[in-house]
């Protein structure tokens, strides 16, 4: 906890579930601070983009996609002050535990699972901006999770994995008990 907040961390595959159960979250903890991995994206044609040459399009998984030290500054800035209530931050983000500054943050910590061919199906009904260009899945998704997710594992943090194709009313149920355990066992102000 740094300065007494909580910070909660949701992750895992893209269309997972982590959307929906950051929303669920943010109705049973009235007041609380979300940010969103994906609201601090560099910008598509940053130099700092890690680029895939044969498909000339950025990486949007790997941590050079996104500004950490802003979000950093944005984690800052929102417990630097007193809340009005909750002293509870939560953040989402498929890659927001393997970035170890951030990650050493989070007191509780939620990833979303999914197959490789259900999360396929998934991303086929998204729209991205950019646009995944034909091959970004194989090359580059699926690959980045897998290595995302065994850094993770590798790590030895503590992860309350989550399987993104059961019933979202059950999981997000499952999650509210056991973060609502996790904050009267630590006397959080929520």
């Amino acid at each position: 906890m740094l300065n007494n907040w909580t910070f909660v961390g949701v992750s895992g595959v893209t269309n997972g579930g982590k959307t929906s159960l950051v929303n669920h979250l943010r109705k049973a903890f009235e007041g609380c601070v979300v940010l969103h991995q994906d609201d601090f994206f560099r910008s598509e044609f940053d130099p700092k983009h890690e680029m895939i040459t044969e498909l000339n399009h950025a990486n949007w998984e790997a941590l050079s996609s996104v500004d950490w030290d802003k979000l950093m500054d944005a984690v800052a800035a929102c417990t630097s002050r007193e809340p009005a209530g909750l002293k509870l931050v939560i953040i989402d983000g498929h890659i927001i535990f393997n970035n170890p500054r951030l990650n050493k943050l989070f007191d509780k910590r939620y990833f979303f699972t999914l197959t490789r061919d259900e999360c396929y199906a998934r991303r086929l009904t998204r729209t991205y901006d950019p646009a995944d260009v034909p091959g970004y899945f194989d090359k580059v998704v699926w690959p980045m999770y897998l290595k995302n997710l065994q850094e993770i594992k590798d790590t030895q943090i503590e992860v309350t994995y989550l399987d993104g194709t059961q019933d979202m009313d059950e999981l997000h149920k499952k999650v509210l008990q056991d973060l609502r355990n996790f904050l009267e066992g630590h006397k959080c102000r929520c």
